[in-house]
């Protein structure tokens, strides 16, 4: 029998589509059995909360508490909350002591955690190792609740007092009610619509009420007539709603209009009154009732289905699918997915139909196989074939089916490559060739090629995978959201060696480094390490090396040291540390560890001031000072941060780390910088003295400590100017904020030459500063009287030629004309021009017998009588 036969058998047909009933795993339980948790042996579902995750992959169990239960022996009476893989493999057993509260629902989220609502609003998330988290339904859950709904994303709850109260994310489990409205009785069903799906915005709940249906948002609800119900369930993409009504009518209908697309009727099929029936979609196409010996499929088109079970089962929807749980086994209804219809549907013209049929013609070694791919050819629809026979592959289950598509899709290729060829060379037999080529000796189409091999390696991720008791398919992957959920699934379920190897074979190495390091993280945190920390640490990274080239943009070793610190292993933490190359993440972590030293010279290697100075302020907070000194000095070139530091941030910390020491020189020029900016007399002369005291401590600060002293003796002499000349209506600067020869040329231009020359014999100030400081602040001061008899009494030190400067600069060229004849020779014709006196710098020039000079002041002249006179000593020198 052909494989298309094959596949066709196990068909539901329905409608223009078709769902198969698909066994995966046969189960341990058995009506006889006891609970035993190492693998599933649950004769029994009814007295059980089940919940099955939105992959498949696990299923959650705990006793009901709700409802009677028989059993066996005497260790079946505490059933714990366990988790097991599909497969029957116990994942995890958590001890579930008898409490006030017992369980009312289970759930799971979107990346495989656990959820387990409490009658009394508590909700905990278990995920499949570890400690859980918990979250609460908020104050008016505590009262009690009478049902609840939980999908990957969040939940619904009705409490007892008739309000809903909704989580929208697990990210962020924080509980809204919907206190607008108050259901006036407890409604037999309800259901949910996901807000990505509704107008609102917000997560919309469908309440069925006597003869109408309330649908509930988070700001307003809305009533439209309606049947009564048993059950409801909203369509994964919200378009069409299922109910089981109370005279047992299984209907579906539009979610927009309520207009019923298909019913049935189970009143001669259904024994009981439907109460304990289950709903459940099988993708858009059609929903599953089930009861407890049978299941009802009803199309959206009105065709139905029965399928006769040995037990009740429990139902779960799951992407375009619906997993079903028995004692026994572990099933899924799929909706036949487009492509595999379109390949193996009785009477298909599809493309891909036409290349299985070639390919099993070609098996034959029959003729037929040349003509129909000639037909593809000419219709250009093999590149079509190729694509949707990779598609069918992807969603086939049976290996032998999977080789089937497989080589259908190398044969097509082959004999693409045999067409082009022979159209190349105006060849017009490619019967011979077919038959060899299609043995591996081909070019083939490089898209097609890379596909084709991405497709087979998928498909051995997924068939290791469904082995392992994840029974995933290209939906789940899809739906899940991509390659990379999938290999983050097996990492979360530990399963590391399957992580890694489905990485390498789907090219996510991004992914796969996630996987080594979680492994890792694993190992680090768990496995004894017998004393010899370093060893065990370093055989763990190695491993990880093997997998991950060090220096990995995607290697986080400081992830792992904060594992390793969480559950009390410092020392595991603090060796890993020493692999992490990102500085920034390595320095807190090693704070965090106790191990500031070490962090600190980390830092000062990575030249990042902001981490040293992290590390400086812990270990100040820390430490005593003079441990926090031999710290810092431990460590190379730690020193000079902290001084950058403390001189910016901390200046008390400086001066005791000087003093600590023994730095006097640089304590006495941070004394300077003190004084420089203190706010007071009386504080700036402390600071000085200090700083006088520091450098006379120092063998190398003399001509510091002579200076520092002097600035002592500047501000006392300042404050008895301030006292015997304050200033008046806060007009002119404050003695103590001049330097000497400012305070000096102050004094000469207020008229007080006599302080002034009180101030240079107490100041010792020089004869040469003094002159300066005179003549500048008698020229300010324009008192031309007193400069002409400081100037003339006593030759200045300085010479005249400052003397006339500063007239020149206040413009007082008269007053300047008085010393230019006491100044040098040669600069008295520069000085006369300054000054405007072009007759007497003519004469200076002529007395030198200047030629070039007197040519230019003949130009720049414009009394007729000087140029005259310039003229004649022009002529005079030209007759000479």
């Amino acid at each position: 029998m052909s494989s298309a036969a094959i596949t066709r058998a196990g068909w539901i047909p329905l409608g223009d589509s078709a769902i198969v009933h698909r066994p995966i795993y046969a189960l341990g339980g058995g009506r006889d059995s006891s609970p035993s948790h190492a693998t599933w042996q649950h004769a029994r579902l009814e007295h059980l909360h089940v919940a099955i995750s939105p992959s498949g992959s696990f299923i959650a169990s705990c006793r009901n508490d709700h409802k009677p239960f028989f059993a066996t022996n005497a260790s079946s009476m505490a059933i714990p909350l366990a988790i097991h893989r599909a497969n029957g493999q116990l994942v995890r057993s958590i001890p579930w002591e008898r409490e006030l509260a017992s369980i009312l629902t289970l759930g799971w989220t979107d990346t495989e955690a656990l959820v387990a609502v409490l009658d009394d609003g508590t909700v905990r998330i278990y995920p499949l190792y570890g400690e859980p988290t918990f979250a609460s339904l908020g104050d008016e859950a505590r009262n009690g609740i009478a049902s609840c709904a939980i999908w990957p994303t969040g939940m619904a709850a009705l409490t007892t007092t008739g309000f809903f109260v909704v989580i929208r994310s697990w990210k962020a489990p924080i509980p809204r009610m919907y206190s607008h409205y108050q259901v006036p009785n407890t409604p037999p069903a309800w259901t949910f619509v996901p807000e990505h799906l509704t107008d609102s915005g917000s997560i919309e709940l469908l309440v069925p009420l006597a003869k109408s249906l309330i649908r509930v948002s988070e700001m307003d609800a809305d009533e439209r007539p309606f049947g009564s119900v048993l059950h409801l369930k909203s369509s994964p993409s919200s378009n069409f709603m299922a109910s089981l009504s109370s005279h047992l009518a299984l209907e579906i209908c539009l979610a927009a209009s309520l207009k019923v697309t298909s019913s049935i009727d189970l009143t001669g099929i259904v024994g009981g009154d439907g109460s304990t029936a289950q709903l459940a979609w099988c993708g858009d196409d059609a929903v599953l009732a089930a009861f407890d010996d049978f299941v009802v499929l009803l199309h959206i088109s009105g065709e139905h289905h029965v399928v006769d079970l040995l037990d009740p089962v429990k139902l779960s929807e799951s992407f375009d699918s619906t997993f079903c749980l028995s004692p026994h086994d572990f099933s899924l209804f799929s909706v036949v997915p487009y492509p595999v219809l379109t390949a193996f549907k009785y009477g298909s013209t599809h493309p891909v139909a036409l290349l299985l049929d070639a390919f099993d013609h070609y098996g034959k070694r029959s003729p037929q196989a040349v003509d129909l791919l000639e037909s593809l050819l000419r219709s250009n629809q093999l590149d079509v074939a190729l694509n949707a026979c990779l598609e069918a592959a992807a969603h086939a289950w049976d290996v032998k089916e999977q080789r089937s598509l497989l080589s259908a899709v190398q044969f097509g290729r082959a004999w693409l490559h045999v067409a082009t060829s022979s159209a190349e060379t105006h060849r017009t037999e490619p019967v011979a060739p077919l038959f060899s080529l299609a043995q591996g000796q081909v070019s083939p189409d490089t898209g097609v090629r890379d596909t084709l091999v991405l497709s087979s390696n998928r498909l051995r991720v997924l068939n290791t995978a469904r082995q392992l008791g994840y029974p995933v398919s290209q939906a789940t992957i899809a739906g899940m959201g991509g390659d990379p959920a999938l290999i983050r699934l097996f990492t979360h379920a530990r399963d590391h060696q399957l992580a890694v190897r489905a990485a390498e074979l789907l090219g996510l190495d991004h992914v796969k480094t996630q996987a080594v390091l979680d492994w890792a993280r694993l190992r680090l945190t768990t496995s004894p390490v017998d004393g010899n920390v370093p060893g065990a640490v370093d055989v763990v990274i190695q491993r990880v090396f093997s997998q991950v080239p060090p220096g990995s943009p995607a290697l986080d070793f400081s992830d792992l040291a904060i594992s390793a610190s969480r559950v009390g292993r410092p020392d595991v933490a603090a060796h890993v540390l020493k692999y992490e190359s990102n500085i920034s993440r390595q320095v807190p972590l090693l704070l965090e560890l106790q191990q500031p030293v070490l962090a600190l010279s980390r830092a000062v290697e990575s030249h990042d001031r902001d981490l040293v100075y992290l590390v400086l302020i812990y270990l100040r907070k820390t430490l005593m000072l003079p441990a926090f000194v031999r710290a810092v000095r431990d460590v190379p070139g730690a020193y000079a941060f902290l001084e950058q530091y403390a001189r910016s941030n901390d200046r008390k910390l400086l001066h005791d780390c000087y003093s600590l020491e023994d730095q006097n020189l640089e304590l006495g020029n941070l004394l300077l910088e003190d004084a420089a900016m203190a706010n007071s007399v009386e504080n700036k002369m402390a600071l000085l003295r200090d700083a006088a005291h520091a450098f006379s401590r120092s063998k190398t600060a003399a001509n510091e400590q002579r200076v520092t002293e002097q600035h002592i003796q500047l501000l006392h002499y300042q404050a008895q100017l301030a006292q015997k000349y304050p200033p008046t209506n806060n007009r002119g600067p404050a003695w103590e904020s001049l330097s000497i020869g400012e305070t000096l040329v102050q004094l000469a231009r207020t008229g007080r030459v006599s302080d002034a020359k009180d101030a240079k014999n107490k100041l010792g100030v020089s004869d040469k500063q003094f002159a300066w400081c005179m003549v500048s602040g008698l020229a300010k001061a324009r008192d031309w009287a007193e400069l002409e008899r400081f100037a003339f009494t006593r030759r200045p030190a300085i010479g005249y030629l400052p003397v006339v400067r500063a007239c020149l600069e206040m413009g007082a060229n008269d007053e300047a004309k008085k010393y230019i004849a006491k100044c040098d020779v040669r600069a008295r014709v520069d000085l006369f021009i300054k000054a405007g006196a072009i007759k007497e710098a003519s004469d200076v020039a002529f007395q030198l017998n200047d030629m070039p000079v007197l040519v230019h002041l003949r130009q720049v002249c414009h009394d007729d009588d000087v140029r005259r006179d310039i003229d004649g000593k022009i002529a005079q020198l030209r007759r000479a």
